[in-house]
């Protein structure tokens, strides 16, 4: 290897024995915290822009393609992936539909001004366990939630009812599907619900960083407000 790259053997060992430098120190240890977030639960799901305000929270003066570019290089990339879908919506009915009265403008200026509710599966080994949540659309917080093994009316009231009984009021669901069940699978429906209301009311609401809320949780924007 010295004769193909002409170098001396001294100089070889030499340089293996140099200590790394200062941007080789920082570059290491700035992988070694990207590798611990992403080890740490629910945390494994956060792509480089939510990465990159992790670390500016725990102190790390760095930019965002600086961050994209050692997650390249280490390997490491959100665990997202969609695994299976199923439809739960049927427009082919005779029944009365309400008005949209919102009409897709998911912006509020306070708490409880606009709720948004969805609901959505999870497969288990003994069947599906349903899911609706709802969101408060101004701090993004699920401020009401249900489970069943059916998907009837009473799913959907329980979790309005959650809701309401706070009087401190699609997002959620999507991020719950992608960041959590496509990477569990569930042997009983009491698994799944120990899961979800783990990662509902002790990740969602109190660590996960959204976007929309300036990478803040939907607890700490409630704070600061």
């Amino acid at each position: 290897m010295c004769d193909v790259l002409q170098v001396t053997r001294s100089g070889f060992y030499a340089w293996k024995k140099r200590p790394a430098s200062e941007r080789e120190a920082r570059r290491d240890a700035l992988a070694s915290e990207i590798r611990s977030i992403h080890s740490e639960q629910y945390l494994d799901v956060y792509g480089s822009p939510r990465m990159h305000q992790e670390l500016l929270k725990r102190g790390f003066e760095v930019c965002e393609n600086t961050v994209a570019a050692v997650m390249k290089q280490e390997g490491i990339r959100a665990s997202t992936e969609k695994k299976f879908r199923l439809t739960t919506t049927d427009s082919n009915h005779s029944q009365p539909v309400a008005e949209n009265i919102m009409d897709r403008d998911f912006t509020a200026e306070k708490p409880g001004e606009k709720l948004v509710s969805d609901l959505t599966y999870i497969a288990t080994d003994e069947g599906f366990l349903f899911l609706v949540c709802v969101i408060d659309v101004f701090t993004r917080r699920v401020v009401g939630w249900s489970m069943s093994h059916e998907m009837t009316t009473s799913v959907f009231l329980s979790a309005l009812l959650m809701a309401v009984r706070k009087f401190d009021p699609l997002t959620c669901l999507q991020s719950l599907k992608k960041e959590l069940v496509y990477q569990t699978r569930y042997a009983t429906r009491e698994e799944a619900r120990q899961s979800i209301f783990q990662w509902i009311e002790v990740f969602y609401n109190r660590v996960r960083l959204h976007s929309t809320l300036g990478y803040m949780s939907p607890e700490q924007f409630e704070q600061q407000g």
